[in-house]
């Protein structure tokens, strides 16, 4: 399992879980946990999922988002 081999190399125990290892890496060095903590606000959501829909890296997604999926994620990331 992908999961396994990532916690090896990073010579945690089995038993540990890997999700919570990274998330308090992530808060020792000061990551923000999501687009909110970023600055990002629901009034941004419009001109954000405009400019992804029409962003090329959008093409090579094995399914093309809609704009209301675009605007769903980012009202998910905002936290």
């Amino acid at each position: 399992d992908k999961y396994e081999r990532i916690s090896r190399s990073m010579g945690l125990p089995e038993s540990s879980d890997l999700a919570e290892v990274v998330e308090n890496l992530n808060n020792q060095i000061g990551l923000p946990r999501n687009l909110g903590e970023m600055g990002i606000v629901e009034d941004m959501i419009p001109d954000l999922a405009q400019h992804s829909v029409v962003d090329v890296c959008s093409f090579t997604n094995p399914v093309i988002p809609s704009l209301e999926d675009y605007e769903n994620l980012f009202v998910e990331a905002i936290g």
